[in-house]
């Protein structure tokens, strides 16, 4: 009995962890690269791998992706920096489906997930592109819907149009919306 109540507990306990959106489900920070690489076969695109001691591969993991902004904006604590080539710093790109995910590894483990979602507003709606039509937004508003639901998000910014959220499930969640580009950043961290 006391071995079924504690399966079911490592189940719903590793459950919880996993980061929900546009992350393979199977993902959590702590991950190896092996488990991401395996999760990362579903998606059907293309996976890359960067070591921060290749030259140019540290900047196009963290800088050019967009990833150490998105850290320093949401104020997130990481270890990336340090020592990249003592520490084993990689990171794997996977490219699919309208969404392009960085994976942050310090130490062999998981240390953050950048996911960039292209989500853009339904164009076919009433005639093609009237800026007023209001289902026009529903791809958006589903997006945004689906990820204050499964990890509380809540607005950063003040004022009536919300573009940065933050929350928590299964990790630190630091969400902008960039209408400009049509583009979710969604960062995943400690």
């Amino acid at each position: 009995m006391r071995l079924v109540v504690a399966a079911v507990l490592l189940l719903a306990w590793s459950s919880a962890r996993a980061l929900p959106g546009p992350v393979p489900s199977s993902v959590s920070l702590g991950n190896s690269i092996q488990e991401v690489r395996k999760a990362c076969a579903s998606l059907k695109g293309v996976v890359e791998e960067l070591d921060a001691v290749v030259p140019q591969q540290l900047a196009d993991g963290l800088v050019r992706s967009g990833l150490l902004v998105m850290l320093n904006r949401s104020g997130a604590k990481h270890s990336l920096l340090e020592r990249p080539g003592e520490r084993g710093v990689v990171f794997l790109r996977a490219t699919a489906e309208g969404k392009v995910l960085l994976f942050a590894f310090a130490g062999g483990k998981l240390e953050a997930v950048l996911a960039r979602v292209t989500v853009a507003p339904d164009r076919e709606v009433s005639g093609g592109g009237n800026p007023f039509e209001p289902r026009r937004l529903d791809p958006i508003k589903a997006f945004l819907g689906g990820m204050k639901k499964q990890c509380g998000l809540k607005p950063r910014d003040k004022g009536e149009n919300h573009f940065v959220f933050t929350g928590r499930c299964g990790a630190s969640v630091y969400l902008e919306y960039r209408p400009e580009d049509d583009e979710f950043a969604v960062l995943y961290h400690r």
